[in-house]
């Protein structure tokens, strides 16, 4: 049974397409594709130090985001929290539940290649939400 913690940065109920400008984060914790657990945290914008120190806590395994700074990303990926891009604007548990639907159909644990510790520098992508070109 594998254990994932998904956070997504929000900003007016919706995925932050700018990570700095979320005021919100909504964190998934999902066991053999389901949600079994929702909570969420107030962050003060424009602040990754706090932000990491709120994920960490949490057990944050990735990130779900529009775009991030390449300093943001790699702040995320040393602190073991893996970083996918490129995802849609919407809900966040839509967003989730999208993701692990994509992580479904491609048959691999993370979305572009598994792990989790993987981005894509905001490059545009034909395939869908998680920077997925499948």
């Amino acid at each position: 049974m594998e254990t994932r913690v998904i956070a997504v940065p929000v900003l007016d109920g919706l995925l932050s397409k700018n990570y700095a400008d979320a005021d919100k984060i909504f964190i998934y914790t999902v066991e053999n594709e389901e949600i079994i657990k929702e909570q969420m945290e107030v962050v003060e914008k424009n602040s990754i130090e706090t932000a990491i120190v709120t994920l960490a806590d949490a057990g944050v395994t990735e990130i779900l985001g529009a775009e991030m700074k390449e300093s943001e990303i790699e702040t995320f990926l040393s602190n073991g929290i893996g970083v996918i891009l490129s995802a849609p604007v919407m809900q966040p548990k839509d967003l989730v539940l999208d993701y692990m639907e994509q992580m479904d159909d491609h048959g691999h644990g993370g979305c572009c290649g598994g792990g989790g510790h993987h981005h894509d520098h905001g490059h545009d992508h034909d395939g869908g939400g998680c920077g997925c070109s499948h």
